[in-house]
């Protein structure tokens, strides 16, 4: 376990000290930074084949905010970094489980990541296909209020993990104005399946608080760079 905590520490120092080089290396060259919003949409895709149900079934549409970055090192050739904040629901339809009452949740996420990106073209429009990875640290929870009196089942399940990923993405790159740039892409965003995980529940036993493995979604995303 504190070797997992070591190792994990490091990816986040290692990701940290690149923005920091990244950012620095910007006062000198070719850099622009900026601010996206995205909706992210739930998907099964790499979905466990025992599960019964994936991510997609359990979670509805979700939001993320971001800054980012990008360093044009050559003019068809970027890096860059992303720091996001993404939230999304749970599907309580899914979730309301019979006599356990009213049930609410989310999944926050929080990424660190790097990418790379190649342009199709120098000018104004620039369309480009790129690669992201990093980590993705997941907070998940879930709350039953029970209006059993009989057997109160009110509970709160939680479900915290860093994980890392790989998202592969498309977009195009508008330049609007002197060095403004206006970004529209696609990203989908692929971790490894969770650990399943259960808690105890004295009125119905175990319960599992990672259900649909991994939690896999595709990012639509627009931003501007200055």
């Amino acid at each position: 376990m504190k070797r997992n905590n070591i190792l994990k520490a490091g990816c986040f120092l290692f990701l940290f000290s690149f923005l920091v080089n990244l950012s620095v290396e910007g006062q000198k060259r070719d850099v622009y930074m900026g601010g996206r919003v995205a909706m992210t949409l739930p998907t099964n895709i790499g979905k466990d084949s025992e599960l019964p149900m994936g991510f997609k079934d359990m979670s509805t549409t979700g939001i993320e905010a971001a800054y980012f970055g990008r360093w044009f090192y050559m003019k068809r050739l970027s890096l860059g970094w992303d720091l996001a904040y993404q939230f999304q629901s749970i599907d309580e339809d899914f979730w309301n489980v019979e006599n356990r009452g009213e049930v609410t949740g989310n999944y926050q996420t929080i990424q660190l990541l790097v990418e790379g990106n190649y342009y199709f073209s120098s000018d104004e429009i620039r369309p480009y296909l790129g690669i992201t990875t990093g980590a993705f640290a997941l907070f998940n929870q879930r709350t039953y209020s029970s209006s059993n009196e009989a057997a109160n089942a009110s509970n709160t399940y939680k479900y915290q993990k860093v994980m890392p990923g790989l998202a592969p993405q498309a977009g195009i790159l508008f330049e609007i104005g002197s060095n403004t740039f206006l970004d529209i892409h696609a990203r989908l965003v692929l971790m490894p399946n969770l650990d399943e995980e259960y808690v105890y529940d004295e009125n119905i036993g175990e319960i599992s608080t990672n259900p649909h493995g991994a939690q896999n979604h595709l990012s639509l995303s627009i931003g501007l760079l200055f």
